[in-house]
C-alpha cells in the first residue's frame, strides 16, 4: 500500500517537471536566435537570463534556461564552439 502511494507521488512530480520544462522550452522559442547568439560570443547563461527576463511576462530561472540550452542541439553546438575556442586559445 505505501509503495503504491510513494510511486504515485513520484509519478505527479515528474509529471510536474516534465510540463515546467516544456513551458520554458516554448517560453524561450521566440528568443532562440537571440540566446544562440549571445552563446556564440561567449556570454554565461545567467548573463542570458538577465538580458531575457525582463522581456517576459513571468521571469525564468537559471536552470530553466541552463535546461533550455542543453537540450537545444543547435545551441549545445553554439555553446560548444565557443567552449573548444576558449579550450585551443589557452
Amino acid at each position: 500500500m505505501v509503495s503504491e502511494l510513494a510511486r504515485a507521488s513520484w509519478i505527479r512530480l515528474l509529471a510536474i517537471e516534465n510540463t515546467r520544462n516544456c513551458l520554458s522550452e516554448l517560453v524561450l522559442d521566440p528568443f532562440k536566435a537571440q540566446i544562440k547568439q549571445y552563446l556564440a560570443q561567449g556570454v554565461p547563461i545567467a548573463s542570458i537570463q538577465k538580458i531575457i527576463n525582463p522581456q517576459l511576462e513571468k521571469p525564468l530561472t537559471y536552470n530553466s534556461y541552463k535546461y533550455y540550452v542543453q537540450h537545444d542541439p543547435e545551441l549545445v553546438s553554439a555553446q560548444a564552439g565557443i567552449s573548444n575556442f576558449q579550450r585551443e586559445g589557452e
